[in-house]
């Protein structure tokens, strides 16, 4: 998908041209006039940062760690709570990438189903009553669903695992992507002491920086970073101080209010564009932010539609990839992706898919 040739919808990339490139290029003198941005910092990250992050999120600095991107963070999580063969809890289907941290961890994976307001509670309830470690979830704009829990569902969800004792990681890397609608409360700023937040600025400022951060209780958090500290010492100082220039305001609210709209305008871009060549071939619902649509073709497999888009020079991800294992509920389902591409590369993109899923 690499080929110019080609026409991804495949990946969970932002746009290139959203990246505060001007706003990095006038920082590069001031942040390098000293010599700390290139030397050894502490692991927890730099404390300017931290700061920042805490007073987002109305926490303390000393429950804020910076991490290599959520990933990182969410590992970091998983190795200092999960030994092999404890149970982790997810929605199906889920972040391939979190699937992968708990097979690493060698984790036994129960997962329940997802319905359109979220986990199915009943199954969430028998879950925990299984005593698990961790439930790994993604409440504002699912990866790869779009879904977005109501408060309820949240304040159901923290009942339970505060009854049953279950820590929740809460990742967040789409919460600022919201298009419409109204902002919910996290499952962070509901109950604080049982989850472990996890964030990101690869969605709203640049991935290439790899810059995300874990918020959770103080204890926890020095456990973390030891493990942090034995893995790479410290995230990069340069890059977190360059991210601390696109954060000063007004800069970084413009930037946000910007980046929402460019990022409605093509989700809007991609669902008309869907609705016009591929009419009732594809059922999807609109998600009210993040970057994804969850489609479910009307006939056919999307296994083996993703591999003759592939022969076709268009990339899609088939629903398999979301699930732990083989399952029926996954091979009519695919995920499209709409924040990378303008919108007449979109457009082009789901003629080439109109056309493969015709060949069908």
């Amino acid at each position: 998908a690499t080929n110019p040739e080609f026409i991804s919808l495949a990946g969970g990339l932002p746009a290139e041209s959203s990246f505060p490139m001007q706003k990095l290029l006038d920082a590069t003198s001031s942040v390098l006039k000293g010599p700390g941005a290139l030397q050894y910092s502490i692991t927890e990250g730099e404390p300017e940062l931290r700061q920042w992050i805490a007073n987002h999120l109305g926490a303390e600095i000393t429950q804020i760690l910076v991490t290599n991107g959520a990933q990182q963070a969410m590992d970091l999580v998983t190795r200092t709570l999960i030994r092999p063969g404890d149970t982790v809890v997810v929605e199906a289907p889920t972040y391939l990438g979190a699937l992968q941290i708990f097979d690493l961890a060698q984790a036994s994976i129960v997962t329940i189903d997802q319905t359109p307001v979220g986990p199915n509670l009943k199954q969430l309830e028998s879950a925990f009553q299984q005593q698990p470690v961790l439930f790994y979830a993604v409440p504002d704009f699912h990866n790869p669903t779009g879904c977005c829990w109501p408060e309820n569902t949240r304040r159901e969800v923290i009942a339970l695992a505060k009854k049953y004792k279950v820590t929740i990681m809460e990742d967040a890397p789409y919460r600022e992507l919201r298009y419409s609608g109204t902002t919910l409360p996290s499952l962070y700023e509901l109950a604080p002491e049982q989850v472990c937040h996890v964030g990101s600025f690869s969605k709203i400022a640049a991935p290439g920086l790899r810059l995300g951060y874990l918020c959770t209780g103080k204890d926890l958090l020095m456990d973390i970073s030891l493990v942090k500290q034995a893995t790479d010492l410290h995230s990069s100082t340069l890059c977190q101080r360059f991210l601390l220039a696109c954060l000063q305001e007004p800069y970084y609210s413009d930037h946000l209010d910007e980046l929402r709209d460019e990022y409605r305008r093509r989700r809007d871009t991609l669902v008309k564009t869907l609705q016009y060549y591929l009419g009732d071939k594809v059922y999807f619902s609109i998600p009210d932010g993040g970057m994804f649509l969850w489609l479910t073709l009307a006939k056919g497999k999307t296994d083996r539609l993703a591999d003759a888009c592939l022969d076709n020079n268009i990339a899609i991800v088939p629903g398999s990839v979301f699930y732990p294992e083989e399952t029926s509920k996954a091979r009519d389902k695919m995920r499209l992706n709409f924040t990378h591409l303008g919108p007449t590369l979109l457009t082009e993109g789901v003629k080439r898919l109109a056309a493969v899923i015709d060949t069908l």
